[in-house]
């Protein structure tokens, strides 16, 4: 997957978000998370695209059933 990370990165107008554009689950909010990162990209306030790739890969899983 990180070869085809890196090739993607090389393309500077695609933005690979959501559960289609990364092929992994994501739940709603990762889903928006990724836009969100994308659209920080697009403006100019963020300029490395691995924060995109970088949601929801956190080890541990934090929502819980009462």
């Amino acid at each position: 997957m990180d070869k085809v990370i890196n090739f993607l990165a090389k393309i500077e107008n695609l933005y690979c978000i959501g559960r289609n554009g990364q092929h992994r689950y994501n739940n709603m909010d990762h889903s928006m998370l990724t836009a969100i990162e994308a659209v920080n990209h697009v403006i100019g306030k963020n300029t490395d695209k691995s924060t995109i790739w970088n949601v929801n890969t956190e080890e541990e899983y934090h929502e819980t059933k009462k």
